[in-house]
């Protein structure tokens, strides 16, 4: 519900990849545009009267943000009749929310892993950067992903990668450009995140 007004405007951009992501579409307007979001997020927060914020976390976020907008359940969810009095009950305006209807449910399912598989790598890569509630939050979807997916690692392909390492040098997070599998080990064998990092963390967002 929260995200419904959201996914009509500011993640349009994300379009730019066409129809099929498997094909060899151009990919710097993506990430041009998510370092546009990054930083009016810094200006946002600045206004406010703070002066802390960590690019990083905001990054991964984001791109679990993508992961969602190409959800099919959301899709359905939308079109639903108890979301639909729902929304006008809110004063949401359907009619201007991208359903993205020329995308196949089995096409959305497509670009969520493809965003999924870059917002699990950037994240392993990023860790380092991430303050310690960050870290333990990571770990924990981490974990969630090992349980409910069985899954240990990501492999990206080439145009994977290539906007790994542009949001990457963006964020000043080092990305090898050649790397292709990131593994949950290389987080997890970490020690955890104590609670008394965590209380003593005092910084923004985490």
């Amino acid at each position: 519900m929260v995200g419904a007004e959201q996914r009509s405007g500011q993640e349009q951009f994300v379009e730019s990849t066409g129809s099929d992501l498997a094909r060899n579409t151009p990919l710097p307007p993506i990430a041009a545009n998510l370092v546009r979001l990054m930083e009016q997020a810094r200006e946002e927060r600045q206004e406010q009267g703070y002066t802390e914020f960590y690019p990083q976390w905001w990054m991964y976020t984001k791109g679990l943000e993508l992961v969602n907008d190409y959800s099919p359940y959301w899709r359905r969810r939308v079109q639903s009749e108890g979301f639909q009095r729902l929304a006008q009950k809110e004063g949401i305006h359907v009619e201007d929310i991208n359903l993205r209807s020329e995308i196949s449910d089995e096409g959305l399912e497509e670009r969520q892993q493809f965003f999924r598989d870059i917002a699990t790598a950037y994240g392993i890569a990023a860790y380092a950067e991430f303050t310690p509630r960050q870290k333990n939050r990571f770990r924990e979807e981490l974990r969630e992903d090992i349980q409910d997916l069985n899954i240990g690692n990501v492999t990206l392909n080439e145009q994977q990668r290539e906007l790994l390492t542009q949001i990457g040098t963006a964020t000043n997070t080092p990305i090898d450009p050649d790397q292709e599998e990131y593994h949950y080990y290389t987080v997890l064998t970490q020690p955890d995140i104590t609670e008394e990092e965590m209380e003593n963390d005092p910084r923004y967002n985490t």
